[in-house]
């Protein structure tokens, strides 16, 4: 039985959960290739061959990310290589939202044709403010605490809680999605 008070608890409830997020994100490019021309097209560097190789790259480093933080490998590096991906991905979807770009951003492949807005920033400023609480909380103890640790009750509770969150989010999306096409 782990030995953790219930602050920490929350902060490996909140890795396990953005662990999984970045495992889906990345297995879901890999599973349902997006198609990244329109995105390259609104890329100032959008056809050198480093964009398309970091392109290439990315799921996997994303599933690779989502692995080590569901293991509990190195917690605090993986929790700090989340937060820079994160604030990354933000500056990001500004940029191109800056630029005009209307289209989807493909972060969960090619099942994520919204067009970015609103939902989009919400969501990665939950997931930092999840990944930055982690990595507090890791100061609390439990740290390195992998899935495998964790009672089964907090790993129903990662479910629910990502099944629930992801119905929300998809809800949001559809709604902002009528709201840009009226």
């Amino acid at each position: 039985m782990l030995d953790c008070d219930g602050v920490a608890m929350a902060g490996i409830v909140a890795r396990l959960a953005l662990g999984s997020v970045f495992l889906v994100a990345g297995l879901f490019k890999v599973l349902h290739k997006p198609d990244y021309r329109q995105l390259r097209a609104a890329l100032p560097l959008g056809e050198s061959r480093a964009i398309g190789i970091g392109l290439t790259a990315l799921p996997f480093g994303e599933s690779l990310l989502g692995v080590w933080l569901l293991a509990g490998t190195f917690s605090d590096l993986s929790l700090s290589v989340a937060i820079l991906l994160l604030v990354g991905f933000s500056a990001f979807l500004f940029m191109l939202t800056r630029r005009g770009y209307s289209h989807g951003c493909a972060c969960f492949g090619s099942s994520d044709n919204f067009p970015i807005g609103p939902a989009h920033f919400i969501r990665n400023a939950l997931l930092l403010i999840s990944a930055t609480f982690a990595l507090l909380q890791n100061a609390r103890g439990c740290r390195d605490t992998g899935i495998v640790d964790v009672p089964i009750e907090v790993i129903l509770m990662v479910v629910i809680i990502l099944g629930v969150s992801s119905l929300a989010y998809r809800g949001v999306l559809e709604i902002q999605s009528l709201r840009s096409r009226a």
